[in-house]
C-alpha cells in the first residue's frame, strides 16, 4: 500500500486553521463591540472551536496512517523521537516574535481591550515584563505543563499540552495494536473511554478510526451516491446548528465534538469536499496551517489592537474601520505564516538529522 500523504487532510487542516484565525480576530478582538461578527451566519464559519477539534482528529490521522498503512514501525520510532522538536521549534520561534513585540513596546492588547470591550480575553494576555529566562521556560517545558496566560508568550498554545500527550498517545496505541490494526473495536472502546473522561483525547483515537478505515475499506461503506448523500447531510447539519442557533462555546463541549467529527466525516466520505480540499489554495493553507496559528497572535497584539486605539483616537473605530483593521491583521498572518514557514523549515531541516543520528533513527 502506498504511504503518501492523504492531500485532503492537509487542506482540510489549512481551512481550519483560516478559521480560528479568523475567530479570533473577528469574533473574538472585534465581536464583543460590534456584535455583527458574531452573527449567525458567521458562525459555522469563525467557530475557532471546532476548528481546534478538526486539528485534533486529523494530528490522530495523519499520524497514524504512514504506520497503518505500510506497517513499517520505523514510521512510528522516528515520529515519537522527533515529535517533541517538532513541535517546540515552531513554538519557540513564534512566541520569540512576541518577546520582541514586548520589548519594543509594540504591543498594545493593554490599551486596545477596554476599546473593544475585551479587557477579559485581549486584556488578559501578556500580563508581565518580557523575560528571556522566562520565555525559555515557556517554550521548552511550560507550554506543555502549565500553560496560562500569566506566563505564555502565545495563549493560543492552550492547545499544545493536548497535541503532545495525543500524539504519544498515538504512537503508544500503534505499537501496543501493531499486529491488530484491521480491528477497530478496540479504538471504538478507547473512544468511549476518553469521551467518558471528557477528555479531547477521543478526538485523536476518532482520527486513528479514520485511518484504520480508510485503509481496510478505502472510506467507502455503502454505494457512492448514497454515501454522497450522507456526507452532505452531515455538513449540512453541523452548518445548520451554527446558523440556527449562532453557538460558539469553548471547552469539552459536545455540540462543538459532534460538530468536529460531521466535518471531517463529510469530507472524507464525499470525492467532490476531497477534492476541494485538495486544490491548490487548500493545500496553500495546508502548508502554513500551523504556522498561521502560531503567528497570528503576534499580528493581533500589534497589528489589531494599535490600530483600534488609533482609530478610538481619531473617534472613526466602527463596524466598517474595524473590518478593515481585521482584514488587514488577516493578511499581515498569511504573510508572515508563509516567511514562518520558510524559516522552521530551514531550522527543521538542520536540526532533524542531528537528533535523528542520535537517537539512532537515521
Amino acid at each position: 500500500m502506498t504511504t503518501t500523504r492523504v492531500s485532503y487532510i492537509d487542506g482540510l487542516r489549512g481551512w481550519a486553521a483560516l478559521s480560528v484565525m479568523l475567530f479570533h480576530v473577528f469574533w473574538e478582538t472585534f465581536g464583543a463591540k460590534f456584535p455583527e461578527f458574531r452573527s449567525h451566519a458567521l458562525a459555522f464559519f469563525l467557530n475557532g472551536h471546532v476548528a481546534v477539534f478538526v486539528f485534533f482528529i486529523l494530528s490522530g490521522d495523519a499520524l497514524s496512517h504512514p504506520f497503518i498503512q505500510s506497517g513499517n514501525i520505523a514510521n512510528i520510532q522516528k515520529s515519537a523521537g522527533y515529535r517533541y522538536f517538532r513541535l517546540t521549534i515552531p513554538i519557540i520561534l513564534s512566541c520569540l516574535i512576541t518577546y520582541i513585540l514586548m520589548k519594543l513596546g509594540w504591543t498594545l492588547n493593554h490599551q486596545a481591550a477596554p476599546i473593544v470591550d475585551r479587557p477579559d480575553w485581549l486584556g488578559a494576555f501578556l500580563p508581565f515584563e518580557a523575560n528571556f529566562g522566562d520565555l525559555i521556560k515557556y517554550t521548552t517545558y511550560a507550554v506543555y505543563t502549565n500553560h496560562s496566560n500569566g506566563n505564555s508568550y502565545n495563549p493560543f498554545l492552550w492547545t499544545m499540552g493536548i497535541e503532545m500527550i495525543g500524539s504519544l498517545l498515538v504512537f503508544a496505541y500503534l505499537l501496543v495494536m501493531k499486529s491488530s490494526l484491521d480491528k477497530v473495536k478496540p479504538t471504538i472502546f478507547v473512544i468511549i473511554f476518553f469521551v467518558l473522561q471528557r477528555s479531547y483525547f477521543c478526538l485523536f483515537f476518532v482520527g486513528i478510526l479514520l485511518a484504520q478505515w480508510r485503509a481496510i475499506h478505502g472510506l467507502q461503506f455503502t454505494h457512492m451516491r448514497k454515501q454522497k448523500i450522507i456526507a452532505s447531510v452531515l455538513l449540512g447539519a453541523a452548518f445548520s446548528y451554527q446558523l440556527f442557533t449562532g453557538h460558539v462555546g469553548g471547552g469539552f463541549n459536545g455540540r462543538n465534538i459532534l460538530g468536529a467529527i460531521f466535518i471531517v466525516a463529510a469530507i472524507y466520505l464525499h470525492p467532490s469536499f476531497q477534492q476541494a480540499m485538495s486544490s491548490r489554495p487548500s493545500l496553500w493553507l495546508g502548508d502554513i496551517s500551523f504556522p498561521l496559528y502560531l503567528v497570528h497572535f503576534a499580528a493581533i497584539i500589534s497589528v489589531a489592537a494599535p490600530l483600534a486605539v488609533w482609530l478610538d483616537q481619531q473617534h472613526a473605530l466602527n463596524f466598517w474601520t474595524a473590518t478593515a483593521v481585521g482584514l488587514c491583521t488577516s493578511v499581515i498572518s498569511l504573510v508572515a505564516a508563509q516567511l514562518f514557514m520558510r524559516t522552521e523549515n530551514m531550522i527543521q531541516a538542520r536540526v532533524r538529522p542531528i537528533v535523528m543520528r542520535n537517537l539512532g533513527l537515521r
